[in-house]
């Protein structure tokens, strides 16, 4: 598994076609937008997952000082999954980020639509090493489990990466 810094992502197929799959409208920052973030912000790393050079996948992450990450998107091509690069994908980004990675869960047990699905992310989280905060997150529309792979870091540094992509967040 290799990780891919992008300097364009506005007209990568793979990248867009993934992005446009894996995330409803109400969650998603425009590309440009992200783009734009990402040109002003050396912390802000677009990047696609890559397995024997094959896209596999995409993310959006954030870099936070003492070797933490957030991870603002994290998608696998929908072609591909159930092969253990979502796994893969993960532990690499444990390796980039050995003081934590924290990330956007969508809060289970609210009778969603696709609350089978929800349940099988938070599954797929728990079972890859990551444990929920107990921190929940509202913002752009939905609320969030917070899930961490260490409890070095907080929904308070979150928040803070949340804030360099514009997104206003309320920690319950």
């Amino acid at each position: 598994m290799e990780l891919v810094n992008l300097d364009q992502v506005t007209g990568n197929q793979h990248f867009e076609r993934i992005y446009l799959e894996a995330f409803p409208a109400s969650e998603r920052i425009a590309l440009t937008d992200l783009q734009d973030l990402s040109d002003e912000n050396i912390n802000i790393h677009l990047s696609q997952l890559e397995q024997a050079g094959e896209v596999c996948g995409l993310a959006v992450h954030y870099a936070l000082p003492g070797e933490k990450g957030f991870l603002l998107y994290f998608a696998m091509d929908s072609r591909l999954r159930g092969q253990g690069l979502g796994t893969q994908a993960l532990a690499l980004f444990k390796q980039i980020y050995p003081s934590g990675i924290i990330l956007e869960c969508e809060l289970v047990g609210e009778a969603a639509e696709n609350e089978e699905l929800r349940q099988a992310r938070y599954r797929f989280y728990l079972r890859n090493g990551l444990s929920d905060s107990g921190t929940i997150s509202e913002n752009m529309g939905g609320r969030y489990h917070l899930m961490r792979s260490t409890a070095q870091i907080t929904p308070l540094e979150y928040q803070e990466a949340a804030r360099n992509f514009e997104i206003k967040t309320t920690l319950l």
